[in-house]
């Protein structure tokens, strides 16, 4: 038998309402209160590895701290004591050592048992417990044309021309 799990992240009752998007609207769905350490809304590598593992932020250690990890056990360590600042912190600091060092945080990912642990099953960028990459990209973009700033200078393979195309800049 084979189980296809597609997940639409941001997805809430509001956006689907606002654009119309009836053909992905649930049966049935309810309001998820945040438990991040570091948002006001629920953080996505939290809740997907929540509902990956089953288990609490705090048992499958994807919240505050565990949200991001840096291959330089000194880094690693710095972002682990900062995880309870707020994101906007967390993000100034990681831009910071970011410029400053050229290495790049990845998304945390737990280790702990999930429903992708079947000999037979395949995963592909499910954030908490699998490569995070595309999701840190998607954000890239976002605080790119958030910052009104060019995709490239983001570290985004994507022209600016073709952002103003697909009008994300004026």
């Amino acid at each position: 038998m084979t189980v296809v799990v597609l997940a639409l992240d941001a997805l809430d009752a509001g956006l689907v309402d606002h654009f119309d998007l009836d053909a992905v609207r649930l049966e049935s769905g309810g309001e998820i209160e945040t438990f991040a350490n570091t948002q006001a809304v629920p953080y996505t590598p939290e809740v997907w590895a929540t509902v990956a593992t089953g288990l609490e932020p705090a048992e499958h250690g994807i919240t505050g701290g565990g949200t991001s990890e840096w291959a330089n056990p000194a880094l690693d360590l710095a972002s682990t004591v900062t995880g309870r600042l707020d994101e906007s912190t967390r993000g100034t600091l990681g831009k910071l050592v970011r410029s400053r060092t050229g290495t790049r945080e990845r998304i945390g990912e737990t280790d702990r048992e999930s429903m992708f642990d079947a000999d037979d099953a395949v995963v592909h960028n499910w954030p908490g417990v699998d490569d995070g990459r595309p999701l840190q990209r998607a954000w890239d973009l976002m605080n790119a044309v958030a910052d009104g700033m060019p995709g490239r200078d983001q570290g985004i393979d994507m022209p600016t021309d073709r952002l103003r195309e697909l009008g994300y800049l004026d």
